[in-house]
């Protein structure tokens, strides 16, 4: 019976553990900050800058000029379209 319940609880743990790590999981506003003052330059986020954390790049160039900036950034992080990082939190841990 104990190894049932073992073999259970390490199972929820891994769907919870997976869950958690998820990619595309919607930053907060807070992670969003902290990974856009990361990554930007002047202001603006260059698509090749952008291939390991912005998941569709093209959904989040609103303007179709091939850079970022901060407003389409915080833009794509509220829609799930942005990973996180290390040092922002949880997300795809490309980085």
């Amino acid at each position: 019976m104990f190894k049932i319940f073992a073999v259970g609880a390490a199972f929820a743990l891994g769907i919870v553990s997976a869950h958690a790590q998820a990619p595309g999981r919607q930053l907060s506003a807070a992670e969003c900050v902290v990974l856009w003052q990361e990554v930007s330059t002047d202001g603006s986020l260059p698509e090749d800058d952008a291939e390991d954390i912005v998941i569709d790049f093209d959904a989040a160039d609103e303007d179709g000029d091939g850079e970022l900036t901060q407003a389409e950034f915080v833009a794509a992080c509220a829609d799930g379209n942005v990973r996180g990082t290390a040092t922002t939190g949880p997300g795809a841990g490309t980085r």
